[in-house]
């Protein structure tokens, strides 16, 4: 990677507070982004904060979008037609029920009273949510009896319950299925959920994709782990899902051969409509959940997909992206980086704008040395390495990337988290911004 200051602007703190790990940043079709997190209010209670950076780079001042006293078990932010950003966030009401709220910021940069969706019982921390450019809201958690719940509100509403998700994968002989992994509604209404089910006996897991039809049903389809047509690999560790306004989904997973323990890292590009799955193999490394995500995956409004992944060489880590269109085979993988590191420390994350505009993050490094490294992968052009980071702790916690539509990226973390430690607390919310360039 090339040596010399770094391209990134100026670090701007976004909130001195004691925060959770993990920090969010949107940004919508007009350029401002949303970075949302959860403080802590007191011993054990925490609330939904967030600020607003405008298209011209002014920071706002940060707010509390929760009412006060609410006890915020989990948070997370997308983006949705006409310049709308959402904050939505699992409040725990009582013991046994959990109620999901929402608030949005429009592209006037105002933000508007908190929604209260729906309350579920037993609805743990693990939601998944969607909006689309109409302002359908689909949400999807496990209601504690291990099936997934499913719920959409359209424009006209009321709320409409979905069945619950119900498969019973090979080699069990009853029905388990762990949190959502992902739910999306397209812009045309179609509705894609999909979950963890257990498969031989407890241990292992299968990955799952429901579409719902039109008679309400639904029809699944098994993502991994497979090999062909057989179910020959143990079992899913991780998996990465995003889907496009059309409704394509792409996946990257990773899988274990039980005879040979070995770990592969595989592609699926799961198109709307009629079109061809495909599945393809990106690399043969390993990605349990000790040595954390080793690839991403991001889609454009064209479903064109940008992935990245990471594959041990003779003496380094490489890391890899291509791209792979709607109609078409996965393109020539570009090597990126080559590093001498023993592991992928916090993984590969990658973000993309609608025109296709990417953004990779990579962290790695073993007991001497950490790195944080990315790269600008222009849609229409190779990705290109930027400044690579050693041992600076604050760059080494887990981050969270957008891409506006002009290709300008804003990152923004939680200082103090650095090394994973999910029980980490981090004491600020930081952000920086890359210029738009090609």
């Amino acid at each position: 990677a090339p040596a010399g200051p770094t391209p990134w602007g100026q670090p701007h703190r976004v909130a001195a507070e004691v925060v959770r790990r993990d920090v969010h940043v949107t940004t919508s079709d007009r350029g401002m982004s949303v970075v949302a997190w959860e403080a802590r209010v007191t011993t054990g209670r925490w609330a939904a904060h967030a600020a607003i950076r405008s298209k011209s780079g002014r920071w706002s001042a940060p707010i509390r979008l929760s009412d006060p006293g609410e006890r915020v078990a989990e948070l997370t932010s997308l983006a949705w037609g006409d310049g709308n950003v959402s904050v939505v966030w699992e409040r725990e009401v009582s013991k046994d029920n959990w109620q999901f709220r929402m608030r949005t910021v429009g592209s006037d940069g105002s933000w508007r009273p908190v929604r209260t969706l729906l309350t579920a019982a037993y609805a743990f921390s693990g939601f998944q949510v969607d909006v689309n450019d109409a302002g359908w809201v689909l949400l999807s958690w496990e209601n504690g009896d291990h099936r997934v719940r499913s719920a959409v509100l359209t424009t006209d509403g009321p709320w409409r319950h979905l069945r619950p998700l119900a498969v019973k994968s090979p080699g069990t002989t009853f029905r388990f299925i762990d949190n959502p992994k992902g739910a999306f509604v397209s812009n045309g209404g179609d509705i894609r959920v999909v979950a963890w089910g257990r498969h031989h006996g407890t241990k292992g897991r299968a990955l799952w994709l429901a579409r719902l039809a039109d008679h309400g049903k639904w029809r699944y389809t098994r993502i991994g782990p497979t090999n062909g047509d057989e179910l020959e690999y143990n079992w899913v560790d991780q998996a990465r899902i995003v889907s496009d306004p059309r409704g394509d989904v792409a996946v990257t997973w990773s899988q274990q051969d039980p005879a040979t323990h070995q770990w592969t890292t595989l592609l699926r590009y799961d198109p709307a409509g009629k079109g061809r799955t495909t599945v393809r193999v990106l690399s043969h490394a390993r990605c349990d959940r000790d040595w954390n995500w080793c690839a991403d995956v991001a889609l454009s409004d064209a479903g064109n997909a940008i992935v990245a992944w990471a594959m041990p060489g003779t003496d380094a880590q490489n890391l890899f992206v291509a791209r792979r269109p709607r109609s078409g085979a996965l393109g020539h993988a570009h090597g990126v980086y080559s590093e001498s590191v023993s592991y992928v420390f916090s993984g590969i994350a990658v973000a993309a704008n609608a025109q296709g505009d990417a953004v990779v993050n990579f962290i790695g490094g073993n007991k001497n040395v950490f790195l944080q490294e990315f790269a600008r992968c222009p849609a229409d052009g190779q990705c290109r390495p930027l400044v690579v980071r050693n041992n600076k702790p604050s760059w080494l916690d887990p981050v969270s990337i957008s891409v506006a539509p002009s290709g300008k990226t804003v990152m923004a973390w939680g200082e103090g988290c650095g090394g994973g430690d999910e029980a980490c607390r981090a004491t600020s919310v930081w952000a920086r911004s890359l210029a738009a360039g090609r």
